[in-house]
């Protein structure tokens, strides 16, 4: 008799019984975890931007800023590495599931960009340096796995965390050109007046609770964005789609607030992008496009005229000179010169990835 057709005992029964309670409770355990880590990866994400970091190692005569000279620990780094790690292990206990690699060109690049610097550690100036960077390309490599493989269960979180965080960046970078100067919240990750040796937060720039207003600015722009696409497309309860219509004008005035002429050049084409794509792929979307369009231009209209009358009407405050064409030519000829001094050097150790 063959073991297929032999009976089953009690004695076996029971032991197979046990086995598959162990096996739907770490799946159980296993699902519970990942789901934990998308929230942890998106807090990671959204708090890249703010100030709270462990320098370990800085070579201030190098470089001015730690992270390209010397070795840093950002408050994002544990997150995202805290929510890797929940993942690998949520992944394990329910199977090891088949990876999901997402879009080949993004897919590829992604694998090509993290092996070269984890190759570009042999010829390095700075072995350790390079390792440190390299390290941390491995940990997105496998932030990107995660997200690609849970994208419809890692929606929510990363629009809460992204939005949450836009949002207190908004009211900061809004309150500083307002006072003209730093608010002294550093509890909540704003530079202290004289750090970095940066002097004029708020004045005309705003900085937020980030280091620099660019990076600031491309997280509200990216923010913005979508809130926007929210508003746009959204289906459910009016009370949520006046939400996404006020975060949307919140975190466009932070933008603003930043000065980051960069940051708005992409969020103005990023905005027309996701206007095309909504009205081409989603037919339904069309009929109110145009109308909810009209209340966007409104509430952005409205929004600033209440921000330069915040601030006593003195546009240059807000750092608004900065977009002149004068201006704007001036800073493409600094990216010019930039690129002269860079293109030799590339060319020179272009084998080196310079």
């Amino acid at each position: 008799m063959s073991n297929s057709e032999r009976p089953v005992t009690g004695t076996e029964a029971g032991r197979q019984g046990r086995y598959l309670t162990v096996e739907l409770s770490n799946r159980e355990i296993g699902t519970r975890l990942r789901q934990l880590s998308l929230w942890v990866i998106a807090l990671g994400v959204a708090t890249s931007s703010l100030t709270f970091n462990w320098v370990i190692e800085h070579d201030a005569q190098a470089n001015f800023f730690p992270e390209f000279a010397g070795r840093v620990v950002y408050l994002s780094d544990i997150l995202v590495f805290l929510g890797v790690g929940l993942w690998a292990t949520g992944w394990y206990l329910c199977g090891r599931e088949q990876l999901v690699r997402g879009p080949r060109y993004v897919f590829f690049p992604v694998i090509a960009l993290t092996a070269l610097s984890v190759i570009s550690v042999v010829w390095a100036i700075d072995g350790g340096q390079a390792s440190y960077g390299a390290l941390r390309r491995v940990l997105l490599l496998g932030m990107y796995i995660a997200l690609v493989n849970e994208i419809p269960r890692a929606r929510a979180p990363m629009v809460a965390a992204l939005v949450g965080i836009g949002l207190l960046h908004s009211w900061v970078a809004i309150a500083q050109v307002a006072n003209g100067s730093a608010l002294g919240v550093s509890f909540l990750g704003e530079l202290t007046l004289g750090a970095l040796n940066y002097e004029a937060i708020g004045s005309p720039r705003a900085y937020g609770l980030g280091f620099n207003p660019n990076p600031v600015g491309v997280l509200l722009a990216a923010t913005s964005l979508l809130a926007y696409g929210l508003f746009l497309t959204w289906r459910g309860a009016r009370h949520w789609r006046t939400f996404w219509l006020l975060s949307f004008g919140a975190t466009f005035l932070g933008l603003v607030a930043t000065g980051s002429r960069s940051a708005v050049i992409g969020w103005v084409i990023a905005i027309v992008a996701v206007t095309a794509a909504g009205r081409l792929r989603k037919p339904d979307v069309e009929r109110v496009s145009f109308g909810r369009l009209a209340i966007v231009l409104i509430v952005v209209l409205i929004g600033g005229a209440l921000l330069i009358a915040a601030i006593g009407g003195n546009s240059r405050g807000l750092g608004l000179s900065r977009f002149a064409p004068a201006e704007i030519k001036g800073g493409f000829g600094t990216r010019t010169q930039d690129l002269e001094l860079s293109f030799p050097v590339i060319r020179d150790n272009l084998a080196l990835g310079v």
